[in-house]
């Protein structure tokens, strides 16, 4: 006795279960071009059985949602039919050569690796080997390391080093023996004919041998007829150090001068330098301003 279970086309089982009469609940049916069975649950058939497979040109048409096909050649995977199309949900690689890299992980090449773990870097199509890389950065010439227990040429101290060493130096530094010095920049005026003192330099001391007394000062003058501004500088109010007369063509313009003077002096004298200014005649004004002496041994 053959039992037979309904059968025709796809098309045919598509007009039924649209039709007034569709095939039952729980009842079978078999596409005889396709070859499927679809099983009815009173409302849509659904496709049952094993998976079609077979080369990828032989594939049926999409137009069943649901359905698998295996293909098995140049397009090998597994797809699924959305109703419209057959899309891959899944792909067989034999090997990592044929995973296709993303959008953000891609693969890496094996040349690339060293027992399965990146080995160096690459630019540009070129390896660089960690090996290279460590070489280099022990390259003492070019990469200067901190060490602040050496002194060669390829270490280098740190900033803690370097001023715990300057501050020690000058620790060292002796004094400085026959060294004076006295500045003043405020200004300062004289409206008479006598000197008057603007600078005092004081010595203590001296060691004897040969010295160098420099000075400077800026000036201007309310006089701007002739000659009118007078400076000096003196040692111990008696000996002439220098001796200036200046000539102002702006009254409001100050004036930089400056000068030395060098001579010997012998040991345990203690002499004292006055820059000293004042008018050529009466009626006038002298300003000075930024005024500097400096005295010290050279030989």
């Amino acid at each position: 006795m053959n039992i037979q279970i309904k059968r025709g086309s796809k098309s045919k089982l598509d007009s039924v279960m649209s039709g007034p009469n569709p095939l039952p609940a729980g009842s079978l049916g078999f596409t005889m071009d396709t070859e499927e069975v679809y099983i009815s649950d009173g409302t849509n058939v659904h496709l049952v059985g094993k998976a079609m497979f077979g080369e990828w040109d032989s594939r049926p048409s999409a137009g069943v949602k649901g359905r698998i096909y295996v293909s098995t050649d140049y397009n090998k995977g597994v797809y699924l039919d959305t109703g419209s199309s057959w899309e891959l949900i899944a792909t067989k690689f034999n090997s990592l050569d044929s995973i296709p890299n993303g959008t953000i992980y891609g693969r890496v090449r094996n040349s690339y690796l060293d027992s399965g773990r990146p080995d160096g870097l690459y630019y540009n199509g070129n390896k660089i080997s960690s090996t290279e890389i460590v070489d280099h950065f022990e390259e003492h010439d070019i990469h200067r390391r901190l060490d602040d227990n050496n002194t060669s040429s390829t270490r280098l101290w740190s900033s803690n080093k370097i001023d715990s060493f300057v501050q020690q130096k000058i620790a060292e530094i002796p004094p400085v023996k026959d060294n004076f010095y006295v500045e003043h920049d405020s200004y300062s005026s004289n409206s008479s004919t006598d000197w008057q003192t603007r600078l005092t330099l004081p010595t203590n001391n001296l060691t004897g041998g040969i010295y160098k007394l420099t000075w400077s000062y800026e000036w201007r003058t309310t006089y701007t007829s002739s000659y009118n501004a007078l400076f000096r500088v003196m040692e111990d109010n008696s000996t002439w150090r220098s001796y200036v007369n200046s000539h102002s063509q702006n009254s409001s313009a100050y004036y930089q001068a400056s000068g030395f003077s060098i001579f010997a002096k012998n040991v345990w004298t203690n002499p004292t330098f006055t820059l000293e200014f004042r008018n050529a005649a009466s009626g006038r004004t002298v300003y000075t301003r930024r005024t500097r002496m400096h005295f010290y041994k050279i030989a």
